[in-house]
């Protein structure tokens, strides 16, 4: 039995050095890519044009365990938004939560993000057409996926055009950031989709360094603050923070009292954009493996949405890493993982301990994590892509049969029962009485649901 083990594990190792030694060597798209040994796949429907799938691989580098919803772009019921959490921006929240909360039928962690001082998302965010987290200056800028109001995705380096305007005055300020805290030395709108709280003067370096903040509310500015605590974002306005040489033209151009206009502008153009988040970097370019900006070197757990050649699918994947099981994959590993699933174009979002998926099985009440988080146990991200349904609860169309163990013993017992679905995948509750079960290729009886097997 040993000599057997031992010479197929001989024969898959030749087999693998033969295919890799033939494999085109100009790129990495194929010659870095592992021999695959075994592989297994489940998929279920999550609402009508949302499919999840489960993929493990077993290659010659080791495991993968590779978690996919694929979102059909055509199908009117189904919708792609942001996720981040009931308390804004600044308070991280875990991807079940946010997928709970949204009432979503899956979601995945969003983009990179920094700590300090406080969290936010480093690039751009965009929900239902409003800018939740600005793009950054285009000559730092991280590519971006989007989605524009007739559903067509892409993935672009956005811009920006953001500034406040005194109708008293006519003097305008340029805003450099919404909803980050990157440099409080920009100038930097803070709205209700940040948290409840202002900065303050809480993380200035000086006494003579002191923060500004000016409150809006309903387009009239209702204080300026100079050096004070942090004071509460209004529902119906904003607040405008800076320190620094830049708070000068804000304290000589505005005054309390003042009507203000705010500008905000980003291209792609803003208006026709229904979705935008950030990643790190670019990684499958009209189907060949590329990088455009950040990479994390070496084999982790890794995070990623990818766009189909005829752009009418997007196949949002996590793989998994840093585990015993499972190592992870590196970037270009990933992108190449992502092509395999289908896709043209790809965007890695944050991976590492950051990487969930969350997703609602439609038979039952609670948000599951379905891929192994490498931290053991969530972590708090700023925000995440969520995918919703709002498809209308119809008659019956299919059944699912199931038991509840799919191994039995001779002369032992197993219980089956049957689920109804709608054609949208929605679960209809069926009269379990009125089924009636058959069966053949073993000896036994049937009492109702219960088969008694009565042969091998």
């Amino acid at each position: 039995m040993k000599n057997s083990i031992k010479k197929l594990f001989i024969f898959l190792l030749v087999l693998s050095a033969i295919i890799t030694s033939n494999a085109p060597s100009l790129t990495v798209n194929a010659a870095n890519m592992p021999y695959v040994i075994h592989e297994t796949k489940d998929s279920n429907y999550l609402a009508s044009g949302v499919l999840y799938e489960n993929v493990r691989k077993f290659t010659s580098k080791g495991w993968w365990n590779i978690n996919v919803v694929r979102v059909d772009l055509t199908n009117e019921y189904a919708e792609i938004g942001g996720l981040f959490g009931q308390n804004g921006l600044s308070n991280r929240e875990t991807v079940s939560k946010m997928v709970t909360d949204s009432k979503a039928v899956a979601g995945v962690n969003g983009d990179f993000f920094n700590y300090s001082p406080i969290a936010h998302p480093m690039g751009t965010f965009i929900d239902d057409g409003e800018v939740i987290s600005s793009p950054i200056e285009r000559a730092y800028a991280l590519p971006t996926f989007y989605l524009d109001i007739a559903n067509n995705p892409d993935i672009s380096f956005f811009d920006r055009r953001m500034n406040i305007t005194s109708l008293n005055s006519g003097q305008s300020v340029n805003i450099s950031l919404i909803n980050k805290a990157a440099d409080m030395n920009m100038v930097t709108l803070l709205n209700k989709h940040w948290g409840f709280r202002s900065f303050g003067n809480k993380y200035n370096k000086s006494k003579d360094d002191q923060m500004v903040e000016m409150v809006v509310v309903d387009n009239i500015v209702k204080d300026i603050r100079i050096g004070k605590e942090a004071v509460s974002i209004p529902e119906n306005g904003y607040v405008i923070a800076v320190r620094g040489d830049r708070k000068k033209p804000l304290l000589e151009h505005f005054n309390i009292g003042d009507e203000v206009k705010l500008n905000i502008g980003t291209t792609p153009n803003l208006e026709n954009i229904k979705f935008a988040i950030g990643g790190g970097s670019i990684i499958l370019k009209d189907g060949k493996i590329t990088n455009s900006n950040i990479n994390v070197k070496g084999d982790h757990p890794r995070t990623g949405i990818g766009i189909t050649k005829d752009k009418k699918e997007l196949i949002i994947a996590t793989i998994d890493g840093r585990d015993i099981s499972f190592k992870g994959v590196s970037q270009d590993i990933f992108g190449a993982i992502l092509r395999d699933l289908g896709a043209h174009d790809a965007i890695n979002l944050d991976g590492g301990g950051s990487t969930t998926m969350a997703i609602k099985p439609v038979d039952e009440q609670v948000v599951k994590v379905v891929n192994k988080v490498s931290d053991g146990g969530e972590r708090k991200v700023v925000n995440g892509v969520g995918v919703f349904s709002n498809a209308p609860k119809g008659e019956l169309s299919y059944i699912k049969v199931s038991t509840d163990d799919t191994n039995m013993f001779l002369n032992t017992s197993r219980k089956f029962t049957i689920k109804g679905y709608d054609e949208h995948h929605n679960p209809v509750e069926v009269d379990q009485s009125k089924a009636t079960y058959t069966f053949e290729g073993i000896e036994g009886e049937i009492n109702g649901n219960i088969l008694k097997a009565k042969s091998s």
